[in-house]
Formats: structure tokens, C-alpha cells, sequence
């Protein structure tokens, strides 16, 4: 909520300002000299008071809303009272004691290196990091070195990049994480591409489609969060006019889940189709073991017509999470 100021702001009351009042009206047209405060902004102004020319009587008031000429106010600021202006009172946007008050205490604060400036509820205080976390309730968290919280890369196998074009199902592994909080935390992540070889399924049993991943989980309890996305191709060279693969995710040889790839996909033509098709999968497993644990992607053909083809430029991934439980 932070204070607003401009230079110069000054206008009279266009009608009276009763004690109480929580708005008041400028003179048609000076509302624009003022700020215009939102979401907690707010500026200060001085009602004056005067005996002749000289200034008697002051009432400092918080604005806190303004609509054209309209201001929306908080009265009796900074010891002033809430008292009744009559029409043409000078108003000005003025800087006052308290904001300046706040900034000649910050200036007295002792000026230590890693010192914070907070404040205690009535005051702006210097506080040493340790004590400065105390106060925000973080005990010993900001002492954590920042590399507990930083995946390192462990290796890449088979160089620094993936090789596209051979499929070399390059994988990358993270170190695991330290420190809090445990529960949901990544604890390292593995990942490969592929197909690491050309795959041709043109028959109703489940064929591997050479795009594999393995993962040793920390802890029994851990769950594994499993991402596969790849493009796959479904074709046929006869009249048929429909085509239909289908996919699964293994975790070794258990069925996980097992999905249709577009399943009717129809052809409005006799001659030869083939389309390539974006296929993903998410999916969270509960493989309660600390062993190395091998995930894998299968495919078939949905119908005698279709045939499903992934070349090594189709190349996919999967990526394996171990989140701790």
C-alpha cells in the first residue's frame, strides 16, 4: 500500500465538507492534478484553514479512492481533527511528519552488512539475518545452501545431446533433493528417447515400440509420475476407410494403462493414407520398490487394415518422476 505522491496538487472545495464526511468534491476539473490510488494506494492531503492570509487551522485527511473530482477520505490524520470546511478551502497534497518521521528512523539504523530493516509492529528496527528470520517464521530454512534445492545433472550417456536421428534413447538423470519439505518433492528424474530402431506393427499382438526408460526409487513409498509423448504413424495402402492403432504403458511387464491412438480416423478416398499422429500419456504409478524398475511403450494395430510405424525421426520420449510420498 504505498504512499502516492505528485508536485504542485492543490483545489478548493466545490461544496461543503461536513464533519464526518468521507468524501469530498474539488472544484470541477482539479481532480486531475491529484493521483488516482487503486488496491491499497493512498495519498495525503492538508485542508487549510486561514485567518486572512495566514494559515490557523489544518486537517489532514487520506485519500484513498479518487473519481474525477470526487475523492474518497479517511479524516483526522496524524493528530488533526475531524472539523467542518466551508466551500473554497484550499486542499493540497502535502508531505507530512509521519512518512518523513518513518524515513529519518530508517536512517538511524545501525548500517551492518546482512542487517534487515523490519518492523516490530510499532517501529522500524535493524535485525541480523538470523534474528530477521525468527521474526518472519523461518527458523533455520534461509541457512539450507542453495544447491540442496538445485537438480544437478549427473551425466548424460552416449555424449551431451540426444541424437535424434539415431535414437540413441539418451537419458539424463537428476540428483536427488535435500532438505524441506519432503512430502511431493522430485526426487530425481530420468529420461530417454526413441525409437532407438525402426518399428513396423502390422499385426493384432502387442509389439514393442522401442522407447523404454528405468528408474531406481529411493523409497518403497515413492510414487513414479510417467510422461510419454511421440509421434506416431498409422497407415494403410488398401480401400479401407478407417484406421485404428492402440497403445499401452508397461511398468516391466504389467499393463498400466492402455489407450486407443484415434481410433477412427476415416479416409474418404481408396488410395494409400498415412498420417502421423501425436500420441501422450500421464501417468502417476505406485511401483512399492526400492529396484530398478523399467518402463516401456507398446503398440498394435486396431484393425486388419492398419499398420503402425514409427521410423527414428519419430522421436518421442518418456520421462519418469520420482515424487517422494
Amino acid at each position: 500500500m504505498p504512499q502516492l505522491f505528485t508536485n504542485n496538487a492543490w483545489g478548493t472545495l466545490a461544496s461543503q465538507l461536513n464533519a464526518g464526511a468521507t468524501s469530498l468534491a474539488l472544484t470541477t476539473g482539479q481532480g486531475a492534478r491529484f493521483p488516482s490510488p487503486t488496491g491499497g494506494d493512498y495519498f495525503l492531503l492538508t485542508l487549510i484553514g486561514l485567518t486572512g492570509t495566514t494559515e490557523t487551522s489544518w486537517e489532514i485527511v487520506k485519500c484513498t479512492a479518487r473519481s474525477t473530482d470526487t475523492l474518497t477520505i479517511v479524516r483526522a490524520q496524524e493528530g488533526t481533527s475531524d472539523a467542518t470546511w466551508a466551500v473554497g478551502t484550499r486542499v493540497e497534497l502535502r508531505v507530512t511528519a509521519a512518512p518523513l518521521a518513518d524515513l529519518g528512523q530508517i536512517t538511524t539504523l545501525a548500517k551492518t552488512d546482512s542487517n534487515f530493516i523490519v518492523g516490530d509492529g510499532s517501529k522500524w528496527v535493524a535485525e541480523s539475518g538470523a534474528t530477521a528470520r525468527t521474526s518472519l517464521g523461518l527458523g533455520t530454512a534461509a541457512t539450507t545452501a542453495s544447491t540442496d534445492y538445485a537438480p544437478a545433472a549427473k551425466g548424460v550417456t552416449n555424449g551431451d545431446s540426444h541424437n535424434h536421428d539415431g535414437g540413441d534413447g539418451a537419458q539424463i538423470a537428476y540428483s536427488s533433493l535435500s532438505g524441506k519439505p519432503s512430502v511431493g518433492k522430485i526426487l530425481q528424474v530420468v529420461q530417454a528417447s526413441g525409437p532407438s530402431s525402426e518399428v513396423d506393427v502390422s499385426s493384432d499382438s502387442w509389439s514393442s515400440l522401442n522407447l523404454s526408460a528405468s528408474i531406481t526409487p529411493s523409497a518403497a513409498s515413492s510414487k513414479v509420475l510417467v510422461l510419454v509423448s511421440i509421434p506416431i504413424n498409422l497407415y494403410n495402402y488398401s480401400s479401407a476407410t478407417t484406421l485404428k492403432g492402440q497403445m499401452r504403458l508397461l511398468r516391466a511387464s504389467t499393463e498400466l494403462i492402455q489407450q486407443a491412438a484415434f481410433p477412427y480416423l476415416y479416409i474418404n478416398s481408396a488410395v494409400a493414407k498415412e498420417y502421423n499422429i501425436p500420441y501422450s500419456c500421464v501417468y502417476l504409478d505406485s511401483p512399492s520398490t526400492t529396484s530398478s524398475t523399467t518402463y516401456s511403450l507398446e503398440g498394435r494395430r486396431g484393425n486388419a487394415d492398419t499398420s503402425l510405424y514409427l521410423g527414428t525421426n519419430n522421436v518421442g520420449t518418456i520421462t519418469l518422476l520420482e515424487v517422494a510420498a
